[in-house]
């Protein structure tokens, strides 16, 4: 596939291309996995995600001979200030996200994920001085009319959805002032939070309360692969964002929000009634308007 002509064209790499679809593909169906191990409580399934995968990132840094990266990571006393902030925003998000899936609030996590792109301009705006477009605006406006609209409905602010989005658009704010590669800058956030993650879990098995090599093997096993489910979509994306072009990956990104959304509403029967679907909807339309001036903006 070709796009653009003259000095302009860029091609659009196949693998790039499914490598994408892999990683947000997964990140999509990460629900199916926390509720195998439902049973386990979330903070503890929150160490064991930050434990381990600190260990199969630190791995794979060693294989790929990165390891000098790191040193650049913590040169300066601002640079390691950044990845401090990163690691507690990081794990936020992480816990967040795990707790609402084992609470059967999915829908709102997919709702998170879909308003995030939008809520990342709107930091972009704040702290970068990025100049939004007049659809931006109207995209902007559309979703929130939205999101204002279910919180009527729900009798409640969506709180899920906008901690997960915030923290993750915060996190992708932080990554933009102090850019490092993918994998090793994941290494250098969990290095600060993964000595607690593990005090956490040591705690829990001495004290008897934690369910690692306490309840059935497979407990163990998915608390384990917690790390690689977590660090193997990583790698997918971050080899697809070298090969294809930003607004290629803006489009696929979706396909995770999708993926929570048809989990929630037809394999773990959460409510959806017309009045979300009006409003997802309208968040549909905003991001339509939004991506569509994206393409206009790169032309």
């Amino acid at each position: 596939m070709k796009q653009g002509t003259g000095t302009q064209q860029q091609s659009i790499d196949i693998g790039g291309f499914w490598a994408a679809v892999v990683s947000f593909g997964i990140w999509g169906m990460l629900p199916l996995y926390w509720k195998l191990i439902q049973s386990v409580p979330s903070m503890e399934i929150l160490a064991h995600r930050i434990w381990w995968c600190f260990i199969f990132v630190g791995i794979y840094t060693v294989l790929v001979r990165k390891t000098a990266i790191i040193r650049e990571i913590f040169s300066t006393w601002k640079k390691g200030l950044f990845v401090l902030l990163k690691s507690f925003v990081l794990g936020a998000n992480w816990f967040i996200f795990v707790w609402a899936v084992n609470s059967d609030r999915v829908v709102e996590c997919s709702l998170g994920y879909y308003i995030n792109p939008l809520l990342s301009v709107l930091l972009a705006m704040m702290f970068l001085q990025e100049r939004l477009k007049k659809m931006q605006y109207c995209a902007f406006f559309i979703a929130l009319a939205g999101v204002l609209i279910m919180t009527l409905n729900y009798g409640r602010f969506p709180w899920v959805s906008f901690l997960l989005a915030f923290s993750f658009g915060l996190y992708g704010l932080l990554k933009k002032i102090v850019p490092v590669d993918a994998q090793v800058g994941l290494l250098a956030e969990t290095f600060f939070i993964a000595p607690i993650a593990l005090v956490y879990i040591i705690l829990g098995k001495t004290s008897g309360t934690g369910s690692f090599l306490a309840g059935t093997p497979w407990t163990t096993f998915f608390l384990i692969a917690a790390g690689i489910v977590t660090a193997f979509p990583l790698v997918f994306f971050n080899y697809a964002v070298r090969k294809i072009p930003l607004t290629v990956v803006g489009f696929i990104q979706y396909l995770a929000p999708t993926g929570m959304l048809l989990l929630g509403v037809f394999v773990f029967h959460e409510p959806f009634d017309l009045i979300k679907l009006i409003c997802f909807i309208m968040i549909w339309i905003a991001l339509t308007i939004f991506t569509i001036s994206q393409f206009q903006k790169s032309a």
